[in-house]
């Protein structure tokens, strides 16, 4: 059977991406933890969209115009700082889950296994993974400390979309690979 060039175009673009995103968590990662101990290196940051929901998080670097910031990274209380890392490191593991789960289905795909239980466990995990991101980014908090404005602590809800909608069309598409494979395994009976 000959191979499918698009497919393993698209197999070596997710292989690439699950890269890239690995090194942004662990430069993520290291920035956030560096930002939490040293309050000097902090300034140099700010999150623009901390206590807002979604699913990531924003950590831009600035040189001079970060002391006008709300949000700066050092003035972030330090809890609220690990809560960003602890979220935004739980949404960077389940992307990474995702694509590796996407990565061994094109695999199987490239290789002829089109409707394979391994498939079917692919997109049912995939579906798993984003119905945990949209729970995640479903919410958002954020506890400014010792600030002299009215609250101390906000919060914010918000349906996200986008997640339940790539967790629904795994789930069919699931299915619809169950389906190909009992009917797989009926022309197979009859041959």
């Amino acid at each position: 059977m000959k191979q499918n060039n698009s497919l393993l175009i698209a197999y070596r673009i997710l292989q690439f991406f699950f890269g890239f995103c690995g090194l942004l968590f662990v430069v993520f990662t290291i920035v956030m933890i560096m930002g939490i101990t040293d309050a000097a290196f902090a300034e140099q940051f700010n999150i623009p969209d901390a206590g807002q929901p979604g699913a990531g998080v924003s950590l831009n670097w600035c040189k001079a115009d970060c002391n006008d910031s709300v949000n700066q990274l050092s003035v972030i209380p330090t809890a609220t700082k690990w809560w960003i890392l602890i979220r935004a490191s739980i949404f960077f593991v389940l992307t990474l889950l995702i694509m590796r789960r996407a990565a061994i289905l094109l695999k199987t795909v490239i290789d002829g296994k089109t409707f394979y239980r391994e498939n079917i466990e692919a997109f049912s995990q995939m579906a798993k993974y984003g119905l945990l991101i949209a729970a995640l980014s479903a919410f958002n908090f954020y506890y400014k400390g010792d600030v002299e404005e009215a609250s101390l602590f906000s919060w914010s809800l918000d349906v996200p979309f986008v997640p339940l909608m790539f967790a629904l069309g795994c789930k069919v598409l699931a299915e619809i690979f169950k389906q190909g494979q009992l009917l797989s395994e009926e022309n197979q009976s009859f041959v």
